[in-house]
């Protein structure tokens, strides 16, 4: 699947430096010129990386906006500001990273690619890819519920079972992945559930043989999705 980043911006020739180094990593851009069209974008997506020119007027409102938006709000934010602004003002509002005006194409690319490792880290931890497997679901020492997941990512997963779980109850799971050797297990808190048998479950503890697995396969399909 492809990174995607949203660019907001007034100025063609720092929009089109952005664009070629973005293009370098592989990362699609979505570019906008007003605040409030952007803000309605990252209602509606997800992006990987989200670029603010401060310059543009609204654009503290709109990265407070990304920070509060359910879709984006681990996102990568990268604050352009110029000098006579500094860079104290956009990181306390929630940007991850400030540059500076002017923007060369050479500091672009060397900021995005310092970068790129946070980005694909927060991808796979956030990436759900859809997959198929039976989990044992022990919510104490003599009951065991089975259930299949729906989607799995490293910081849980999304199942159906044929017993309606506790909310907010603490579980013990046990599950394999596909080309995975061994049985996975971890302690996990039951988040969400609804009428029909599906429930989402947030991993508390993984033992590291179980994250050093979920890991690396998770990483593996995200690549190829």
């Amino acid at each position: 699947m492809e990174l995607r980043s949203l660019l907001l911006s007034q100025d063609p020739e720092m929009i089109e430096i952005l664009q070629m180094a973005l293009d370098n990593l592989g990362i699609g851009v979505e570019v906008y010129s007003t605040a409030p069209w952007a803000g309605e974008d990252i209602v509606e997506h997800r992006f990987d990386a989200v670029i603010i020119d401060f310059d543009v007027p609204g654009a503290d409102d709109f990265l407070r906006g990304v920070r509060k938006s359910p879709s984006n709000n681990h996102s990568l934010a990268f604050a352009i500001v110029n000098p006579e602004t500094g860079l104290a003002p956009a990181l306390a509002i929630g940007a991850n990273l400030a540059l500076q005006k002017p923007i060369t194409l050479e500091a672009a690319r060397n900021s995005l690619r310092a970068a790129y490792g946070l980005i694909m880290q927060e991808r796979r931890r956030y990436f759900r890819y859809p997959v198929e497997t039976l989990v044992m679901i022990s919510p104490d020492e003599t009951t065991t519920i089975i259930a299949t997941t729906m989607n799995l990512s490293e910081g849980g997963m999304a199942l159906k079972c044929d017993r309606e779980l506790q909310l907010n109850g603490l579980v013990r799971l046990k599950f394999s992945l596909p080309a995975v050797k061994g049985e996975l297990d971890a302690r996990a808190t039951v988040v969400w559930k609804d009428p029909i048998g599906r429930a989402g479950i947030r991993f508390e503890r993984l033992p590291n043989p179980t994250r050093d697995k979920l890991t690396e396969w998770i990483a593996i399909q995200a690549a190829s999705y």
